[in-house]
């Protein structure tokens, strides 16, 4: 009877330690993901360090983890850990532990590039137990990060200069004009433009087409400031739609046609006007021929002095 009743007694004790080792491999079976920072409030440009910590009751085997953030409001930019990479708003952990641990820290620099908020968030996540290799559930936060803007830094947003080749602008650059006309040639394809900021650290970015169409072509150029402040500034290409040769050729064969027309249009004034001969001098005319040849038979009929007197007299006679 003794023995049956210390048979029992070691059964009931098996299935107590039993219990009480699998409620301890239940609760050691988690694992937590915590992402923290020093300020959530950041300025624009300014950089800052985000700590990911993930610890578990258990010895972990590996650490495969993503996580989430806007790519538009930060960017990331290294960590101390060969185990984490990211780009696009993504961070992707990755480890495998030859010496299992409970708990390890991952150090992220970001920088803040835009005015705005973004979270930063655990996406998806994989962690095994280094005894068993199960995959044990894991808890996470999140932290959310606004960017304000850097009073300190500066707003200018007009370029120093504003090139544009081949062609000429209208007007001669000036910072405080943002809008401008080019004409190119026929032949001109494409258009070369330096845009320089007059604030260094300002971001440029130019929209153009790379060939040229017929007729107008826009093209825009964004300054950005350090502080976020945006200046646009516009230049419209217009692009001749005649081959210059021909443009030439036109214009040659025109210059007779205006020279004629001017022929046309001369004045009267400008001509010579041919006077008209009335009926009186022409026969006035005829009776000074008539004279003259009455003069010449004088001469020879006469001697010279008689030849003298007379012809005055006719002369006079014919003049009236």
């Amino acid at each position: 009877m003794k023995k049956k009743i210390a048979v029992a007694a070691c059964l009931v004790c098996a299935i107590v330690c039993g219990v009480i080792v699998s409620g301890m491999t239940s609760k050691a079976s988690s694992a937590n993901i915590s992402i923290g920072v020093d300020n959530s409030t950041v300025k624009k440009e300014q950089e800052f360090t985000v700590k990911v910590n993930v610890s578990s009751d258990a010895a972990m085997q590996n650490i495969d983890t993503m996580l989430s953030y806007d790519p538009e409001v930060l960017e990331f930019v290294s960590s101390d850990s060969s185990a984490v990479a990211g780009a696009s708003g993504m961070i992707h952990i990755m480890e495998e532990f030859l010496d299992p641990v409970g708990d390890i820290t991952y150090n992220l620099t970001f920088k803040a590039l835009e005015v705005g908020n973004s979270s930063l968030q655990v996406s998806e996540t994989f962690i095994s137990e280094a005894e068993t290799f199960n995959v044990v559930p894991v808890s996470s936060d999140a932290v959310s990060m606004e960017v304000i803007t850097n009073r300190q830094e500066s707003t200018e947003t007009r370029l120093g200069e504003l090139l544009v080749a081949p062609g000429t602008m209208n007007e001669t650059f000036d910072p405080d004009v943002y809008e401008y006309t080019v004409d190119v040639a026929y032949e001109d394809e494409a258009v070369a433009v330096s845009a320089i900021p007059m604030d260094e650290n300002a971001v440029v970015t130019m929209e153009k087409a790379d060939t040229l169409s017929f007729g107008a072509n826009t093209i825009v150029i964004t300054v950005t400031a350090p502080s976020g402040n945006v200046g646009t500034y516009t230049i419209t290409v217009n692009r001749s739609d005649v081959p210059e040769s021909q443009s030439e050729t036109e214009e040659s064969q025109s210059e007779p046609e205006e020279s004629q027309s001017m022929s046309e249009t001369v004045p009267p004034s400008d001509v010579p006007e041919t006077q008209e001969t009335s009926p009186e001098s022409v026969d006035a005319g005829e009776s000074t021929s008539q004279s003259t040849e009455s003069v010449d038979n004088t001469a020879d009929s006469t001697d010279g002095g008689a030849a003298m007197e007379d012809i005055p007299q006719t002369v006079s006679g014919n003049v009236q």
